[in-house]
């Protein structure tokens, strides 16, 4: 998988490494490779808990670029506490992998409402 998506998504939302890596907890080293490698590495056809954290994160994007044009107000809507969630889409992203795909299904949901 090409490291274009997650490259973009960093530069759109104007995240920092560690930002990313606290968000997918996964660890820098690997991060790193893929962004020096320009590639997402698959090691086989079972997506692993690394790859479906960076599809989860993808999937957050493409919802929030559903939602709004502008970067800002994608920036804002994640870190932004929201009473319907009880929390910072960004804060609860970075406690656990269970907090990233929480806020992805709750986008998803939003999205198929038409909110």
């Amino acid at each position: 998988m090409r490291i274009d998506a997650l490259k973009y998504f960093k530069n759109r939302l104007k995240w920092s490494d560690t930002k990313i890596i606290n968000t997918l907890h996964l660890p820098s080293d690997t991060i790193n490779a893929w962004f020096k490698k320009g590639i997402v590495s698959i090691n086989n056809s079972v997506l692993q808990p690394n790859i479906q954290a960076v599809i989860h994160l993808l999937a957050i994007h493409r919802s929030l670029e559903a939602m709004f044009t502008d970067p800002i107000q994608q920036r804002m809507w994640l870190s932004t506490f929201h009473p319907e969630l009880n929390v910072i889409p960004e804060k609860l992203m970075s406690e656990s992998s269970d907090g990233l795909i929480f806020i992805r299904h709750y986008l998803d949901y939003v999205g198929e409402r038409g909110a």
